[in-house]
């Protein structure tokens, strides 16, 4: 996951990329290697996220005689899983995607090792937009009303 400034700073590139990759997704079938949900904790030292749980999928596909595995549920760096503290919410992604099951997986035309399973934005990715959106807004309003942080 990437932290609210990393965001704001890489958000142009990162919406550029979503939208080049989605406008025209080629697509083949694909199939589930393995999923299940796992405590989504990056660091060990920080509980902070101990009580996220991420649902992992993988799966195998072909594009042009060539075998790739992926695990991106969604078509662009802002979110390519699922971090949640309902934990429901990540056991019905992986009851969606059950190992040995056909599934379509979108892929990038130009870079097929670029693979996905799920079109759109995660609610996370949602949620980290609007963060952004609202920080920007933010410190754009009080650069122009000549506040100065106060460290």
């Amino acid at each position: 996951m990437l932290s609210l400034l990393e965001l704001t700073v890489r958000l142009p590139t990162l919406l550029w990329d979503r939208a080049a990759a989605s406008v025209h997704p080629a697509h083949t079938i694909g199939v589930i290697v393995a999923s299940a949900v796992r405590p989504a904790n990056p660091d060990a030292a920080d509980q902070t996220f101990s009580q996220l749980y991420q649902p992992v999928v993988k799966f195998r596909y072909v594009v042009n005689r060539e075998g790739y595995i992926s695990t991106r549920l969604y078509d662009n760096r802002l979110s390519n899983t699922i971090a949640t503290f309902d934990r429901r919410r990540a056991e019905a992604v992986v009851r969606r995607f059950r190992p040995g099951s056909a599934v379509t997986v979108y892929y990038d035309p130009r870079h097929p090792e670029h693979a996905w399973l799920l079109r759109g934005l995660s609610r996370e990715a949602i949620a980290a937009l609007a963060s952004a959106g609202l920080l920007a807004v933010l410190t754009l309003a009080a650069l122009y009303m000549g506040l100065s942080p106060a460290f």
